[in-house]
Parts: C-alpha cells; structure tokens; sequence
C-alpha cells in the first residue's frame, strides 16, 4: 500500500515537471520573440535618427548653397519632418512592445 502511494506521488511530481519545463520552454520562446522585437525597434530606430541626422546635415548645405529657393528649402523640410514622424512612430511602437 505504501509502495503505490510512494509510486503515485512520484508519477504525480514528474508530471508536474513535465508541466513546469514546458511552461519554462514557452516563457524562453516569448522572450526569444520580444528581444527580436525589442533588436528590430532599436535598429529601425538608430536607422531613423541617421536618416534625421544626414537630412539636417543636408538642410545645413542645401540652405547654404540654394539662398532664395523656397521649393528646395520646403523639400529638404519635409523630408526633415517625416524623419521625426518616423522616429515618434518607431518610440511609441517601442513603449507599446515593452509595456506587454
């Protein structure tokens, strides 16, 4: 009688085992997916702020070169704004992967 209780509560813990390491397995694939995300963000985001960089860098030459020509000054600040625009997006899409 004792040998199958001993026997019933072994098999009880294996399982529950098996249970803990299949909840640590899909945890460790979770992770796995949000620091995908998390590196595809930061490098989506260092790529946008190189862009905003090189396009303010430009304004800078183009401003210094095209004095009076309002439709180049217009193109290179727009180009400028949706490089902002992209960098909010790109931190906004971050806060929201990294609050789930």
């Amino acid at each position: 009688m004792k040998n199958s209780r001993l026997q019933t509560e072994y098999y009880e813990a294996a399982d529950k085992l098996t249970d803990k390491k299949n909840e640590i397995e899909i945890a460790e694939k979770e992770a796995d997916k949000w620091r995908k995300v998390s590196d595809i963000a930061k490098q989506e985001t260092e790529y946008a702020q190189f862009e905003l960089a090189e396009a303010e860098k430009l304004k800078k030459e183009l401003l210094s070169v095209v004095d009076g020509d309002s439709y180049l000054k217009e193109q290179c600040g727009i180009r400028i704004m949706c490089c902002r625009r992209r960098i909010g997006r790109l931190r906004i899409s971050w806060k929201k992967h990294m609050s789930l």
